[in-house]
């Protein structure tokens, strides 16, 4: 090395080498993807394996390390040229451009990246021949907490690479860890079951156990220094628990819980939009999921008590009592003659009376019993022998005690007297009913069939007075509002729609995700609920009108089309500017809606510059002292020299050079025969304020420094905006303005005149459309105001 001498020349090799490396016996190169290595000049081994081309090789213990130009990297062993492992990267996010191993770090390397990173991997990593789930930083400095698949808990020192603790638990894959950082050395772990598993590190060995805290995952965590550990599961429950025993171990502290599995029915309580109702696997919002119900609810009923129909149990309907949160005392049970032959009678609906005295039951069999809540005892049942021939699907009772309605799928709706239990009226609908609600204050139902009609009912005098049929899928639930103005539906293919009863027309409609199931109005009218086939939670919807006034339009099977994921209307719009499309919207004269300031006085100007203009100052000359004053220099004196003329002659330069140049206006305008687009100019004279408007129209005329092709084309451009039915009062005002001003001029002038004659024949034209929709409005307006409701 001292004298720079060849000392020996190895064989040729099949392409040019790219890189090598050394290390103490062996040297490495690369020719293409290729690696060979030599021991001074004889050829010992061949690396094989590459698919790009080899750009960089580094030697470390063992092992050989390549990167080809697809920042794919090869871990050798540099005796037998077997692969230990492989790494790959993507070039666009991690470019791989050169390795480094440092010293006294055992089976790591440094990668460095064209995107300009450096990255530490360690090529021996353990394993624990376990998936890894979750892993967390422990209290401890370079500690971390590892949740395994198979249940273990490994406590492993990442400076050292040495697991200092294992824990295994029983019951399932560890889901979470957490530690306690309140001075106490306990770490807790969940599983999928719904157990919480407690470990004391100082001994290493299980300290308590939480069985069934949750119905299935849970994960867990400690509050900050604090002893409390909160929990949460898949029954969608939130619960925590605090250790203050004197065993260590944890008892619950708070839990706030909701469905476990989705809501099928969901109501308000009372007359307070703030205290809501829903039912699903057990009452939610106040109640307290016992053991007495473990079935789907499939009615409920709310007053003083709560009564709730589980499906499994039968005929069966539970008190709840809603101020202490418990189950009553009595369960409502229906005589026995009345029970099917295999115990197959279930409860269907339920409805409490006004009064809140007794409760009234449907059954699938077609009886209606009527109970006392109080005692409980069976006061009789509607009909002889029973109410309806089919199961019963709505029970509804008025806000008088007066009238108790059913509906069943016999296809018949039935009104009983309340008290004495005997029938008053009947009403037979064309296919079998589903359900049925009731406002209260008004004595409206509303009931929807098979057939997927919704009838409005008068229970009053038992009469349909309005029916929709504007559905394609089966009606899931019906909610009327406050006022009992708005029915709002909803149907299996997820849409809601909104009715205006007195007007028997659609008004609202939309369509979500997930079919409803469930749907009610709150007691001011204000909110929405709704709930939804596969979601656990309730959706909360604002109505608009609370906020801000919104008009109303009819909505039409043939304007509503409905997709996949949004719905789009189409040739409808609430707003008034808005041309719409279609034969209707063409037969319509739109405004410019601009405030009058802009195109009312536009004639006026003049008029209103001399009423606004201030009044002249007082210009009387005040009388000379009779002793004068001497001034010592005539620089002094105080009488002003008479000023010079430049004033005009700035003004008279402005004016010529405002008369020179062209505003936006004239070059638009200028275009426009070979365009043809009137948005264009429009948008510019409606920007323009009334006096900036007056000075754009008479700088037309050729004496301003316009042309006679300017006013040829604003007349062609008011014509063409005549024919769209669009801005029409600001267009007659323009033309008003432009005419009395440009009037001599197109008198004088033929071509001018000619064009003026085709204006005047678009204006009678649109006159004759405008005043035909004014007498119509007129008539209707007439109408109304004399007819006698």
């Amino acid at each position: 090395s001292s004298k720079l001498k060849l000392l020996f020349e190895g064989p040729e090799l099949p392409s040019d080498i790219e890189c090598l490396a050394v290390n103490s016996d062996l040297i490495f190169v690369s020719c293409s993807k290729e690696i060979f290595s030599f021991n001074l000049t004889e050829k010992r081994l061949t690396y094989a394996g590459h698919s790009e081309r080899v750009h960089f090789l580094v030697t470390f213990g063992e092992f050989l390390l390549s990167i080809d130009e697809g920042s794919n990297i090869n871990i050798w062993f540099i005796d037998n040229a077997e692969v230990y492992t492989e790494m790959h990267f993507n070039n666009r996010e991690f470019r791989v451009t050169c390795a480094l191993h440092p010293n006294a770090y055992l089976n790591k390397i440094l990668l460095g990246f064209q995107q300009g990173m450096l990255q530490l991997w360690n090529i021996r990593t353990k394993g624990w021949s376990s998936s890894v789930l979750t892993i967390v930083q422990a209290p401890a400095v370079d500690v971390i907490a590892i949740g395994l698949a198979n249940g273990s808990c490994v406590i492993h020192n990442l400076k050292l690479d040495m697991s200092l603790m294992k824990f295994k638990q029983d019951w399932g894959p560890t889901t979470a860890v957490s530690f306690r950082t309140d001075g106490v050395p306990i770490m807790a772990t969940s599983s999928p079951s719904g157990y919480i598993s407690f470990w004391n590190l100082s001994e290493g060995t299980s300290s308590s156990v939480l069985r069934n805290a949750h119905d299935g995952l849970c994960k867990v965590d400690f509050v900050t220094s604090q002893p409390l550990l909160i929990s949460g599961g898949a029954d969608n429950s939130l619960k925590v628990w605090i250790f203050d025993k004197s065993d260590e171990s944890a008892r619950l502290l708070k839990c706030r819980s909701g469905h476990c599995s989705p809501p099928c029915k969901v109501r308000f309580y009372g007359d307070s939009s703030q205290l809501l109702l829903s039912s699903g696997d057990c009452l939610k919002r106040g109640m307290k999921s016992g053991s007495a119900i473990t079935s789907q609810i499939t009615a409920f009923a709310s007053g003083n008590y709560i009564f709730a129909n589980p499906h499994e149990i039968g005929a069966v309907a539970q008190t709840w009592n809603f101020r202490t949160k418990s189950i009553g005392k009595h369960c409502l049970h229906p005589p026995r003659d009345q029970l099917e032959s295999g115990n197959f009678t279930t409860a269907t609906a339920v409805t409490i009376t006004a009064c809140g005295n007794f409760a009234i039951i449907g059954q699938s069999s077609g009886y209606v019993n009527k109970f006392n809540i109080q005692s409980g005892l069976y006061r009789g049942s509607y009909g002889s022998p029973k109410a309806h021939a089919g199961s019963v699907q709505c029970v509804l009772s008025d806000n008088c005690n007066n009238i108790l309605v059913t509906g069943s799928t016999d296809k018949t709706l039935q009104c009983w007297n309340l008290h004495d239990r005997n029938r008053r009226s009947l009403i037979t609908f064309n296919a079998p009913i589903c359900m049925g609600i009731i406002h209260k204050e008004s004595s409206l139902a509303a009931v929807s069939c098979e057939d997927f009609v919704c009838y409005i009912v008068d229970i009053e005098i038992m009469r349909i007075i309005r029916s929709f049929s504007d559905y394609q899928n089966c009606l899931t639930d019906l909610a009327l509002s406050f006022d009992s103005r708005w029915l709002v539906t909803s149907s299996v293919d997820g849409s809601i729609k909104t009715w205006d009863i007195p007007s028997a027309r659609l008004i609202d409609t939309f369509r979500v995700e997930s079919p409803v199931t469930s749907l009610c109005f709150s007691p001011a009218g204000d909110f929405l609920i709704t709930a939804h086939a596969d979601m656990t939670g309730l959706c909360l919807w604002s109505s608009k009108v609370i906020f801000s006034p919104v008009p109303f339009v009819t909505l039409s099977s043939a304007a509503v089309k409905f997709q996949e994921e949004t719905i789009a209307i189409e040739s409808i719009s609430c707003r008034g500017n808005d041309t719409g499309s279609g034969k209707e919207s063409r037969r319509l004269i739109t405004l410019a809606q601009l405030s009058q300031a802009h195109w009312r006085n536009l004639t006026n100007l003049e008029v209103i510059r001399q009423h606004n203009k201030p009044k002249e100052q007082d210009m009387t000359i005040k009388k000379t002292p009779f002793f004068l004053g001497l001034s010592k220099s005539t620089n002094d004196s105080n009488f002003s020299k008479p000023k010079e003329p430049s004033t005009s002659l700035s003004k008279l330069e402005t004016k010529s050079t405002f008369r020179i140049s062209h505003s936006s206006l004239h070059e638009t305008l200028s275009l426009y025969p070979k365009i043809r687009k009137c948005t264009d100019s429009l948008t510019i004279m409606k920007s323009l304020g009334p006096s900036a408007l007056d000075f754009e129209i008479r700088m037309l005329g050729p004496d301003a420094g316009g042309s006679c092709d300017l006013l040829r084309n604003f007349m062609l451009l008011c014509g063409d905006i005549l024919q769209t039915k669009c801005d029409y009062e600001i267009v007659q005002s323009y033309l008003l303005l432009f005419l009395q001003v440009h009037m001599k001029v197109i008198t004088e002038n033929q071509s001018l005149h000619d064009q003026a004659k085709c204006l005047l024949e678009t204006i009678n034209q649109s006159w004759i459309t405008t005043a035909k929709l004014l007498n119509e409005n007129l008539c209707l307006v007439s109408y109304c105001k004399n007819l006698v409701l």
